[in-house]
């Protein structure tokens, strides 16, 4: 097997393929691993919409939950706004 750009220059290869595609030579698209990128990158971005979906899912299960706690001094609530009383 053949070293291409590809193999050892992947970034190269990308923005060259866009140079070739953008100047519609068809002929010089690598289009077997072009297609392949394209499905794997569908298939990053589907997971990762999904594993965001579950992170705030998650989120929203919590939420009523995490309140914060209320603090209890010798069974008198503490206030986080001064009552004007010292």
């Amino acid at each position: 097997m053949s070293h291409t750009q590809y193999d050892t220059d992947f970034y190269a290869w990308t923005q060259a393929q866009a140079a070739v595609t953008r100047a519609k030579e068809v002929a010089a698209l690598d289009i077997d691993r072009l297609a392949e990128e394209v499905e794997d990158f569908g298939r990053a971005v589907r997971k990762g919409i999904g594993s965001q979906l579950e992170r705030l899912l998650l989120h929203l299960l919590k939420w009523p939950y995490d309140r914060p706690p209320t603090h209890v001094v010798s069974g008198a609530s503490i206030s986080a706004t001064p009552t004007g009383d010292c």
